[in-house]
């Protein structure tokens, strides 16, 4: 029984000594009554001390709710060494969050080939570990991106919105928190990567386009479908007054929700379907699928209209054909745009939808996004959200100038390269 009883005292002593040496600490530290948040090169005002007792030493005590050491002056607080009339206490920022994002978007922009921590800290004066904690913070949603780069800029009107997907290869990794198996239509399969949904607004009489949304697919998380984000970064367009005139997106987004949303905003959709989609093409038939329709020739070029199974709206079905590499295939076209259009009006359409993959191979090939090897979602979202704004940089650089992104981007290792042939520093000879 003694043994039972001292085996228990020992056990809660070690309990007690680690509570009070290491597990507390690892609690949120406690913020003060009187704590204030202060912003950078902000003045502080120190006349709250001139009343002070001043027969003990007295305390200020510089609050940072992110520093572990904040507890520690607090606890010494508490011991009677200092004055118990004052605690002058407020947020000192551990670096200045929008500088460092600066420098981290400047990383980007000139690297060439290595995107990853390791690589900047080896070419800059910060450490790894600032680099990494930056990354971790997670302060860049989504949601504010559009604020980011289009706050006090007037975007065209009469543009058109293209809503698509990409996937971020990460097959070597498995411990990727938000790498997930999902299909990839540049790999042409099921690949391990981060799914980002984007939004582009492109203006066919000026040729140009513009990133002005995007959400990363993790429905982990936020139990959101590819289907929800669109909807939520439509929603998002409307608040932002984009003056589109139409939304272009893949089969894989026709749904019926999403074209009863467009079609309450008061704009168009084009959208190919499955050809086993249930239609009708008079109300008195019954469904049938849509490769199972009949075409007349007058139908061919000016499509016909169906009603579409769960669908409030009246719709126009069109009959498109494309050639890819000497093959020809269908895609059947759907819009709420009643008019009779010619089928080569529809064929144009669709090929705009095609500039969506031109930003995906550029943000891939310029600005790293999909080169991050941190391993929390965190620190992937401040990557894609600052690789994304790199990209929105080297695309105003090049409309400015009437050049490709990819020649902004090559300009600073021509730079390097006519240096170097010039000082000759590495002078090669048999």
């Amino acid at each position: 029984m003694k043994g039972l009883l001292l085996a228990a005292f020992l056990l809660v002593a070690i309990f007690a000594t680690f509570w009070y040496q290491e597990w507390r600490y690892l609690l949120p530290t406690p913020v003060p009554e009187n704590y204030q948040e202060k912003l950078p090169n902000q003045t502080l005002s120190l006349d709250s001390l001139v009343q002070l007792d001043y027969s003990k030493p007295v305390f200020l005590h510089f609050f940072s709710p992110e520093c572990p050491c904040s507890k520690y002056n607090q606890d010494l607080r508490k011991k009677n060494r200092f004055t118990k009339s004052v605690i002058f206490a407020l947020k000192m920022p551990m670096f200045r969050y929008g500088q460092f994002r600066d420098i981290y978007c400047n990383f980007l922009l000139q690297s060439q080939f290595n995107y990853t921590c390791t690589f900047m800290a080896s070419h800059t004066t910060v450490s790894h570990d600032k680099i990494n904690r930056f990354l971790n913070l997670g302060l860049m949603e989504e949601k504010n991106f559009y604020d980011s780069v289009h706050l006090d800029t007037n975007l065209p009107t009469g543009g058109y919105l293209i809503f698509d997907d990409t996937v971020l290869d990460k097959s070597h990794s498995r411990f990727i928190e938000l790498a997930r198996k999902q299909y990839s239509g540049n790999a042409g399969g099921v690949v391990l990567g981060i799914g980002v949904v984007i939004m582009l607004y492109y203006v066919p009489l000026e040729d140009k386009f513009y990133l002005v949304g995007y959400r990363i697919f993790d429905p982990g998380l936020d139990h959101k479908t590819k289907v929800d984000h669109v909807m939520t970064m439509l929603k998002e367009a409307e608040q932002h007054c984009i003056g589109y005139v139409a939304v272009l997106m893949d089969k894989w987004y026709a749904v019926n929700k999403l074209f009863q949303l467009i079609h309450s905003f008061g704009k168009y959709f084009y959208c190919p379907i499955k050809s086993n989609r249930l239609v009708k093409p008079q109300p008195n038939l019954t469904y049938c699928t849509v490769g199972e329709l009949a075409w007349r020739k007058q139908e061919c070029q000016a499509g016909k209209s169906v009603k579409v199974k769960e669908l409030n709206l009246t719709v126009r079905l069109y009959k498109v054909t494309f050639s890819t590499k000497g093959t020809a295939h269908t895609n059947y076209v759907l819009t709420n745009d009643t008019s009779p259009h010619e089928v080569q009006t529809i064929r144009e359409f669709c090929q705009m939808r095609w500039t969506i993959e031109t930003f995906n191979r550029e943000i891939k090939q310029l600005s790293g996004i999909d080169k991050c090897q941190c391993r929390s979602a965190a620190a992937q979202r401040t990557h894609i959200y600052c690789a994304l704004l790199v990209w929105n940089k080297l695309k105003k650089w090049a409309y400015d100038t009437f050049e490709s992104v990819y020649q902004q981007k090559r300009k600073l290792f021509t730079n390097y390269l006519i240096e170097q042939l010039k000082t000759n520093s590495y002078n090669f000879a048999l």
